[in-house]
């Protein structure tokens, strides 16, 4: 890391907790703490809720999906897109659940079925969110130590500690702060300012990237596979078992069924200011998210063609070397690219590239934290009081679940060693939780006859 890339990272770095400090002022109630007073429009919608796609631990997971399948899974996946598109012009679900007027999911189901069934839901939602998001704060750690550049172990008289652990608790104590200082406006005012941010510092970076690499390299690289395993073919993919058509086909049928069941951004379901700007907001952000994905996917072949093709062999020398030091085999499949892109991005582009993944990480362990320790308070502890809390009090509670969140998090992170891909993880503990939720959302907003007893 330059002066110069040190320097670009600290002014957006500064402008975003100064402005995430002067928001406090503006949370007065507690729903404004976890709806933002129910004000937001479409456009602080779509891009604020988008940030959460930005962070470090993202551009791994993404990584490990090109390294393993290229372009070939992400041609299937197209699919998404004119599904996706009907689903949120039609206001599917989105819809009729802001005219409900809940702020949880939860909250729903007691609505409309029972309070013991909210209660159950809340629980499994809180348990499924915690061991999905205690993985994040860890491995974006693990991944902004190489990208900065800091020695692996650290070496405290006679102890010795892993770097990410420290670093995850100042990046993690960052985002809980700016997190409780003002709930839900902060983060929507912080995440949309972080999103502005980091789509212009994309778009350099892309620039950047086009001008270092030359598709006639990309395309070596990535049409040196056996047969079945094509990286551009989608047609040519049956040897590959993991990314693959059914992975899109499931991915497809889940993002219908589970829409807005999964919790890790409850609390903008409820922000809008009305119906018609929540549907607005996840129409223009689906369109958003679809450039970062763009930014990915660049970065991961580009990565991929520095470490493979003859003409970089020289300049990845010091890449692969660093990639061989990791011991363990599932971090070192994980480190591979981001290494790779720590080494081939040239000053400027790489501080560009380090705000873009530690603005996301503030945002996206940010929206986490909120979701979580929000749930909890709402759906799980208060049901079982028989007086409401009294607001300046109610919204401490909330401040103190959501900092036990980030503590169970960084805990889960130092002892918890993820045995598969990271979108496999997320996959798994979403379906605990989605798997039956959706039926109980669909069948509640949309049919009369569906009854308590169907939705347990």
């Amino acid at each position: 890391m330059h002066w110069i890339d040190w320097s670009i990272i600290c002014l957006p770095l500064i402008l975003v907790i100064s402005i995430g400090i002067y928001t406090n002022r503006h949370m007065k109630s507690v729903s404004d703490f976890l709806s933002a007073g129910r004000v937001a429009g479409r456009y602080l919608l779509a891009v604020s809720k988008g940030e959460m796609g930005s962070g470090a631990v993202v551009f791994v997971a993404l990584f490990e999906i090109y390294n393993n399948s290229g372009y070939a899974v992400g041609w299937w996946g197209w699919m998404n897109v004119p599904v996706g598109l009907i689903v949120t012009i039609t206001g599917f679900v989105a819809f009729r659940y802001r005219e409900t007027r809940a702020m949880t999911l939860a909250q729903f189901f007691e609505i409309r079925y029972s309070k013991s069934f909210r209660i159950f839901a809340g629980i499994v939602g809180f348990l499924a969110g915690l061991v999905n998001f205690g993985i994040i704060p860890a491995i974006a750690s693990q991944f902004l130590v190489y990208f900065l550049g800091l020695p692996p172990i650290l070496h405290i008289f006679l102890f010795h500690l892993p770097t990410y652990i420290p670093l995850m608790a100042l990046t993690l104590t960052i985002t809980v702060t700016l997190t409780i200082s003002g709930g839900l406006i902060t983060l929507m005012v912080t995440n949309c300012l972080e999103g502005m941010i980091t789509q212009v510092l994309g778009a350099i970076i892309v620039i950047g990237l086009l001008c270092m690499f030359s598709w006639n390299d990309i395309s070596t690289v990535l049409e040196n596979r056996p047969p079945g395993h094509s990286l551009l073919n989608p047609f040519d993919t049956s040897g590959v078992k993991d990314f693959n058509i059914w992975w899109a086909l499931m991915g497809l049928f889940g993002g219908i069924y589970g829409t807005m069941a999964w919790q890790n951004q409850s609390a903008y379901n409820s922000a809008g200011l009305t119906a018609h700007e929540n549907r607005m907001g996840s129409i223009l952000g689906s369109w958003r998210g679809a450039g970062v994905g763009a930014i990915v996917g660049l970065l991961a072949v580009c990565a991929m063609t520095y470490l493979e093709h003859p003409d970089f062999a020289v300049q990845s020398v010091g890449a692969k070397a660093e990639i061989a030091k990791i011991e363990n085999a599932q971090t070192r499949e994980q480190m591979r690219l981001p290494i790779a892109v720590v080494h081939m991005l040239p000053t400027g582009l790489k501080g560009a590239f380090c705000v873009i993944l530690l603005l996301g990480v503030f945002g996206g362990d940010g929206n986490h934290l909120h979701s979580w320790g929000s749930l909890f308070i709402q759906d799980v502890l208060l049901p079982f009081r028989k007086t409401p809390l009294p607001p300046e009090e109610h919204i401490n509670v909330l401040r103190w679940s959501i900092t036990g969140v980030a503590v169970f998090a960084f805990l889960f992170g130092i002892f918890f060693q993820i045995p598969d891909y990271i979108m496999m993880w997320w996959s798994i503990t979403v379906a605990l939780f989605v798997g039956g939720a959706g039926a109980a959302i669909i069948g509640g907003l949309y049919w009369k006859k569906g009854t308590t007893a169907a939705a347990w």
